[in-house]
């Protein structure tokens, strides 16, 4: 067996990939998502309790801001309501108005715990 390497438009000529001297590349421009992106407030539950957000249809910006900081600090995601795929922060103690921020993909819970840690704001912007 041997490894085929995919050939250039216009045979094997290198040079039908290249630009010509003063071709100028337009690249396709970005679309808007201003008026799709949804956001969701006060989405972070109770500390050891997963979380899934109440679209399960898109990917989510998840930002969680500590209010008092505690002795312990730790933030997960998974893909069940056990959370515990991944382990997005885990720090001795939180620290007061530090923003965890995180994608989390749809569908996925996450999971916040802190002792004696409280998160004062939190919110959610679709992707």
């Amino acid at each position: 067996m041997t490894n085929q390497i995919p050939v250039p438009p216009g045979g094997s000529n290198l040079a039908a990939w290249l630009l010509a001297p003063g071709q100028v590349v337009a690249p396709q421009a970005g679309m808007s998502s201003a008026a799709s992106a949804p956001i969701l407030t006060a989405v972070a539950g109770a500390s050891t309790v997963a979380t899934q957000l109440s679209d399960t249809t898109r990917d989510y910006m998840v930002y969680l801001q500590v209010g008092t900081a505690g002795t312990l600090f730790i933030v997960t995601m998974g893909h069940t309501s056990g959370a515990s795929d991944v382990t997005l922060h885990a720090s001795g103690a939180g620290i007061s108005s530090e923003v965890i921020s995180f994608r989390l993909p749809a569908g996925w819970w996450f999971l916040w715990s802190g002792t004696l840690t409280t998160i004062t704001q939190s919110v959610a912007v679709g992707c």
